[in-house]
Parts: C-alpha cells; sequence; structure tokens
C-alpha cells in the first residue's frame, strides 16, 4: 500500500457524483460504514492517487463512561505512492463541471488536474461535517 501521502482534498466519486472533502478526518467523520461496504465508489486525492477506504472496530464509551461498545470507523489510506490515476480524476471533475455549467463546457477539457479542483472547490465547497456526528 502507498501509505498516507495524500494531498488534500480529496473526493469521492459515486457514478457522476462527486463529493470534495479538505482532509481525511472530515471525510472519516463524514463516510458511514455502510457505504464503504455496499456502494460502489473511487476515492482519490487532489493529485490522482487511489484511496481506500476501510473501517475499523474500535471502542467508545456509553452511557457516562460507565460501559463501552464497539463502533465501526471508516479509516483512509492511499493505495499509491505516486499519483497513478490522475486522469481518471481529471476525467470525473470534467463531468461533473459539465454536467453542473451546461455553457461555455469545452473549457474544462483544456483545464489541469491542478485547474479542476481549484474550479471543482469554488463552485461547490467541501463537504460540511456537522459536529453534530462528530465522533
Amino acid at each position: 500500500m502507498g501509505g498516507n501521502n495524500m494531498k488534500n482534498p480529496l473526493f469521492i466519486i459515486e457514478g457522476l457524483d462527486v463529493s470534495a472533502y479538505a482532509m481525511a478526518e472530515e471525510l472519516e467523520k463524514d463516510v458511514e460504514p455502510f457505504f464503504v461496504k455496499k456502494v460502489d465508489y473511487k476515492a482519490y486525492d487532489s493529485e490522482g492517487r487511489i484511496l481506500t477506504l476501510g473501517i475499523v472496530m474500535k471502542e467508545k464509551p456509553i452511557y457516562f463512561g460507565l460501559f463501552k461498545t464497539a463502533v465501526e470507523l471508516v479509516v483512509v489510506q492511499s493505495a499509491e505512492v505516486e499519483a497513478m490515476h490522475a486522469n481518471d480524476l481529471r476525467d470525473a471533475l470534467s463531468k461533473y463541471l459539465k454536467y453542473q455549467n451546461k455553457e461555455n463546457t469545452e473549457i474544462y477539457d483544456k483545464m489541469s488536474l491542478e485547474r479542476l479542483v481549484q474550479k471543482f472547490i469554488e463552485l461547490n465547497g467541501f463537504v460540511k461535517v456537522g459536529k453534530l456526528f462528530a465522533r
């Protein structure tokens, strides 16, 4: 495996849907274990490294710390040292931006991956991870 040499932001792509996360911790807080187990997705860092989402079990205190229970938590790490899938991420971002902005779509075909990442964030921002669900 590639370890944790991820470059933010991070992207999850499910079909034509694209979600951006400012950092790994926010992705791990937002994505449910069910998603990792059941949904056909791809995950990338901003340079096009494939990311793997896994599930770990962790004990957490409940009832004011009187008891503990095991919960599933999502963890993310890079599956590649070098960014081998930059074109895949570039294509996904370009398709999404073309779909989102129906006018002047040819500009996205000419943009670099770095510029597409910037444009995506400029237009869509990051997934908002609420404190209500923070771990």
